[in-house]
């Protein structure tokens, strides 16, 4: 029997237990998520004019100044970021810190100046079930910064990325203040990360919607979460409709928007490749009542990229895409959304290196799929440890050969090797294997935005598979990766 097996999304995502339950540990002992929590909320609460003070070791500031370097910085670039740290030691994880923790915040105010102070508890001060909460609402009114607001991150509670996503985003929610007025015809764009809405010389996905809505008559009111300020969180609910990009960041506050304001939302979410963008579209003009003007716009911009797109389609239609869940395992929303790109130009998309509490965790990606009727293929497997397949060993679990290939999709670390006992014989390699990088922030250009969305970056998308799958067709002379892979 092979290793590996196949399952529906649908399957894989009934079967696990939550992320959260002792069911968790008996079907997938020792797995927790490849990110830190506290990395990753640091990450996505540094708002623009806030600061984030970590109530931990300085290992939880090193930790996060790593991952900004090695994973975000050296792609896209950063600004330098604060990370102040109440310096929690050996003794205050067990006596506990509370007395550093006013100073530190005391500090942070007075040095900084923020308007909002995050603080972060992480692993040592969870521990210790440190009343921050109280601490802050106590200390609020000595401050010049407007509000402190919690953020619990420590390790033992967030098993699957998609639990910290969800809190945090929930996190954020608190900044929202009850609307004063309405302005007719606008929506947000809830749900964008690893990009901040302004108009630079690479677009992003924001600016690429943006462009569409403003052609049927409707402005954006507020881009959240990633890069926004707290501005752009207090008139979010100022806006008539809420659209989704991300879910996992969106959902949490577009339903925090419509329970509180009653403000409507899509389910179009991660809108790549021609049928996504149309939905996506199809939601706001049936909120506003310009479906006529929606349609139009669809048959513009599809024209546009007609040509390209229908010659991807004829190149790859009824091939293999391999869909790799990348360097942290639990891309879960980004892998469905390719994959859902690459059925669209009619491939059969497989799912792998995303471990089923990755899905499961990644709630709203996995239902939302479903409701819209996507089921796609997923490779099931325990992914004790982390243990990573390549794309050759889920072709081989598979009987699948080069030529079967459509596209592989991967992360920031290209997978390829030659045959150990041939240098020039490509064995996994972009010279027999057609890929894509998929990774956000390494795919920056001038033309169109980095994750593809809308018709400019579907037609990009196009471009991407056919001059992939022309360089695959030379079946010789591997790159360089390929030969030191094989090694």
């Amino acid at each position: 029997m092979a290793e590996i097996e196949l399952k529906r999304l649908s399957e894989v995502y009934f079967i696990t237990p939550d992320p959260k339950s002792e069911e968790r540990e008996k079907m997938f002992p020792g797995y927790y998520s490849h990110w830190c929590p506290a990395k990753i909320s640091h990450y996505h609460l540094g708002l623009r004019d806030c600061v984030v003070l970590i109530h931990g070791p300085q290992g939880c500031s090193g930790n996060y100044r790593q991952f900004l370097c090695t994973y975000v910085s050296q792609y896209h670039g950063a600004p330098f970021v604060y990370t102040p740290t109440t310096d929690m030691r050996a003794r205050d994880t067990i006596l506990g810190a509370e007395e550093k923790l006013r100073e530190a915040i005391l500090q942070v105010d007075k040095i900084y100046k923020p308007r909002v102070i995050f603080i972060l508890i992480t692993c040592c001060a969870a521990v210790t079930k440190e009343p921050v909460k109280d601490v802050a609402e106590d200390m609020e009114p000595q401050l010049g910064a407007e509000r402190i607001l919690v953020c619990e991150a420590p390790g033992f509670i967030h098993y699957a990325a998609g639990l910290i996503n969800m809190y945090i985003s929930r996190t954020l929610a608190e900044l929202f203040e009850p609307p004063q007025r309405k302005i007719p015809n606008s929506v947000n764009i809830l749900g964008i990360t690893k990009e901040i809405h302004h108009q630079g010389k690479f677009p992003d996905d924001s600016n690429e919607l943006e462009r569409l809505l403003n052609k049927v008559g409707i402005t954006v009111n507020s881009v959240l979460v990633q890069g926004a300020t707290v501005d752009d969180f207090k008139r979010a609910p100022e806006a008539e409709f809420n659209t989704i990009v991300c879910p996992q960041w969106g959902y949490p506050q577009a339903t925090e928007m419509l329970d509180r304001w009653e403000i409507p939302h899509g389910k179009g979410f991660n809108p790549l490749g021609v049928s996504a963008i149309s939905h996506w579209l199809r939601e706001v003009g049936e909120h506003f009542g310009i479906e006529e003007k929606v349609e139009g716009l669809i048959a513009e911009e599809y024209e546009q990229i007609k040509d390209i797109w229908e010659e991807a389609k004829k190149a790859v239609s009824g091939k293999i895409a391999l869909i790799d869940g990348a360097d942290p395992m639990s891309s879960a929303g980004r892998t469905i959304a390719w994959a859902r790109l690459c059925a669209d130009l009619g491939m059969r998309p497989i799912i792998y290196n995303v471990p089923p509490i990755e899905i499961k965790g990644k709630v709203h990606h996995a239902m939302f799929a479903l409701e819209y009727g996507f089921d796609p293929e997923v490779v099931w497997s325990t992914y004790a440890f982390h243990r990573r397949f390549t794309g050759w060993k889920v072709m081989k679990e598979l009987d699948l050969k080069p030529e079967d290939i459509g596209v592989y999709m991967g992360d920031v670390f290209p997978r390829a090797t030659v045959d150990r006992d041939d240098w020039n014989k490509p064995y996994f390699d972009p010279s027999n294997v057609p890929r894509v990088i998929s990774a956000t922030h390494i795919n920056k250009n001038r033309n169109s935005p980095g994750r593809r969305a809308g018709f400019t970056g579907a037609a990009r998308f196009a471009r991407d598979i056919l001059n992939a799958n022309r360089m695959a067709e030379r079946n010789t002379k591997p790159t360089l990766y390929g030969r030191l892979g094989g090694i």
